[in-house]
Protein backbone atom coordinates (compact mmCIF):
# COMPACT_ATOMS: atom_id res chain seq x y z
CA UNK A 1 0.00 0.00 0.00
CA UNK A 2 1.29 3.43 -0.93
CA UNK A 3 1.78 5.78 1.99
CA UNK A 4 1.48 9.51 1.51
CA UNK A 5 1.00 12.70 3.45
CA UNK A 6 -2.47 14.25 3.40
CA UNK A 7 -1.39 17.87 3.96
CA UNK A 8 1.76 19.86 3.25
CA UNK A 9 2.61 23.21 4.80
CA UNK A 10 5.47 25.36 3.49
CA UNK A 11 6.67 28.47 5.27
CA UNK A 12 9.73 30.70 5.38
CA UNK A 13 10.87 31.31 8.94
CA UNK A 14 11.77 34.93 8.11
CA UNK A 15 8.40 35.71 6.48
CA UNK A 16 7.46 39.32 7.25
CA UNK A 17 4.05 39.13 5.52
CA UNK A 18 2.45 36.03 7.04
CA UNK A 19 3.71 35.13 10.51
CA UNK A 20 5.57 31.81 10.71
CA UNK A 21 3.50 31.09 13.82
CA UNK A 22 0.49 30.62 11.52
CA UNK A 23 2.04 27.51 9.99
CA UNK A 24 3.34 26.08 13.25
CA UNK A 25 -0.10 26.57 14.82
CA UNK A 26 -1.81 24.97 11.81
CA UNK A 27 0.64 22.07 11.97
CA UNK A 28 -0.08 21.50 15.66
CA UNK A 29 -3.83 21.60 15.02
CA UNK A 30 -3.75 19.32 11.98
CA UNK A 31 -1.56 16.62 13.52
CA UNK A 32 -4.57 15.16 15.32
CA UNK A 33 -6.64 15.12 12.11
CA UNK A 34 -4.28 13.09 9.93
CA UNK A 35 -0.89 13.06 8.34
CA UNK A 36 0.65 16.53 7.95
CA UNK A 37 4.16 17.70 7.11
CA UNK A 38 5.58 21.15 7.77
CA UNK A 39 8.44 22.35 5.60
CA UNK A 40 10.30 25.20 7.26
CA UNK A 41 12.70 27.30 5.25
CA UNK A 42 15.28 29.01 7.49
CA UNK A 43 16.18 32.60 6.62
CA UNK A 44 13.57 32.66 3.82
CA UNK A 45 10.91 35.32 3.52
CA UNK A 46 7.47 35.41 1.95
CA UNK A 47 8.51 35.72 -1.70
CA UNK A 48 11.71 33.67 -1.77
CA UNK A 49 10.19 30.21 -1.57
CA UNK A 50 8.87 29.52 -5.04
CA UNK A 51 11.74 27.35 -6.31
CA UNK A 52 12.03 25.39 -3.06
CA UNK A 53 8.26 25.01 -2.78
CA UNK A 54 7.82 23.67 -6.30
CA UNK A 55 10.75 21.30 -6.01
CA UNK A 56 9.60 19.89 -2.69
CA UNK A 57 5.99 19.60 -3.84
CA UNK A 58 7.02 17.66 -6.95
CA UNK A 59 9.09 15.32 -4.78
CA UNK A 60 6.11 14.78 -2.46
CA UNK A 61 3.76 13.89 -5.31
CA UNK A 62 6.20 11.69 -7.25
CA UNK A 63 5.29 8.51 -5.33
CA UNK A 64 1.63 9.04 -6.24
CA UNK A 65 2.32 9.09 -9.96
CA UNK A 66 0.58 6.24 -11.73
CA UNK A 67 2.64 4.33 -14.25
CA UNK A 68 0.30 3.07 -16.93
CA UNK A 69 2.67 1.77 -19.56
Amino acid sequence: MLSYTDRFLHHGEADDVVPYLNSTSAYEGLRDCGDVKLYSYPKKGHLTLFKEYVSTTLDDFAPLKCSEE
